[in-house]
C-alpha cells in the first residue's frame, strides 16, 4: 500500500497518470499543481484519502472515477468546474465539500454514491448539475448551504430534492499551515498529530467557532464527522473527518 505526496516542483498531473493504480491509498496534491488530466486517478480502488491543492482550477472527466474506497473529499475554492463522471462510483464517500468557486458540475459526476451523509456546498449561487443524486442520497444525506442562500437552493434541481437542507456558516474556514514541522493525519475518523512538543496544547474548533477539544493528547478520538479548525501555537489547519 502506498501514500504519495506529489512534489512541489510539479505543476500538472497528466491524464491517466495513476490509472488503475490499485496500490495507491492516499495522495496529496500540492498548491503548485494547477491542472489535473482526465482519468488521472481512475479506478484507484484503494484510495481512501486525497488532499487537493488550492491552485487546481478544475476536476476533469473521470478524475476519481470508481475510487470506491474514498471516504471524504474537499474540493478547494480554486476549482470552478467538475467534469463528467469525476467522482462516479465513489460508493463509500460520506462527506463532500464543494468549494465556493464551483459553478458547474458535469453529468454523473456525483453518481453511484451509496454512503453519502453530508454535502457542504459553499457557493452562494447553486452550481448547475444536470444529473441527479440517488433517491437514497436525497432522503438520507444533509445538504449544507451558505447562510441566507437556502431559498436559492430550494428553487433549483437537483439541490431542492434533498429532504434535509440546512444553512451553515462557512466563514473563516481556511487552510493556513504556518509550521511545516507539524504533521496531521486522519485515520478512521481519528486525528493523529506528530512533530509537535507534548507541552503544547491542542485546540479544535467546529466550523461555527465552538471549541470541541482542548488538551494535550496527540491522538484525538470521538469527534463527529465534519469540518474542524485545529490550532497549536502558530499552526492552524482545516481538517475534515
Amino acid at each position: 500500500m502506498t501514500a504519495v505526496t506529489i512534489p512541489d516542483s510539479v505543476t500538472s498531473i497528466g491524464g491517466n497518470a495513476f490509472y488503475n493504480c490499485s496500490s495507491l491509498t492516499a495522495v496529496t496534491i500540492p498548491d503548485s499543481v494547477t491542472s489535473i488530466g482526465s482519468n488521472a486517478f481512475y479506478n484507484c480502488n484503494r484510495l481512501t484519502n486525497v488532499t487537493i491543492g488550492n491552485s487546481v482550477t478544475s476536476i476533469p472527466y473521470g478524475t476519481f472515477y470508481n475510487c470506491n474506497s474514498l471516504i471524504a473529499v474537499t474540493i478547494p475554492d480554486s476549482v470552478t468546474s467538475i467534469g463528467d463522471k469525476a467522482f462516479e462510483g465513489c460508493q463509500r464517500l460520506t462527506n463532500v465539500t464543494i468549494g465556493n468557486s464551483v459553478t458547474s458540475i458535469g453529468e454523473q459526476a456525483f453518481s453511484d454514491w451509496r454512503s453519502l451523509k453530508n454535502i457542504y456546498c459553499t457557493p452562494d449561487t447553486p452550481p448547475t448539475y444536470n444529473s441527479n443524486f440517488s433517491d437514497d442520497n436525497y432522503k438520507n444525506a444533509t445538504l449544507y448551504v451558505p447562510i441566507g442562500k437556502l431559498s436559492l437552493y430550494e428553487k433549483v434541481d437537483p439541490w431542492r430534492n434533498f429532504w434535509n437542507i440546512e444553512e451553515y456558516d462557512f466563514s473563516g474556514v481556511e487552510d493556513v499551515k504556518i509550521d511545516e514541522s507539524v504533521n496531521v493525519k486522519i485515520q478512521n475518523g481519528v486525528i493523529i498529530l506528530s512533530g509537535i512538543s507534548d507541552t503544547v496544547p491542542i485546540e479544535i474548533f467546529d466550523i461555527s467557532g465552538k471549541t470541541v477539544y482542548k488538551g494535550y493528547e496527540r491522538t484525538i478520538h470521538n469527534l463527529a464527522k465534519g469540518i474542524y479548525i485545529l490550532k497549536a501555537n502558530n499552526f492552524i489547519k482545516k481538517v475534515q473527518i
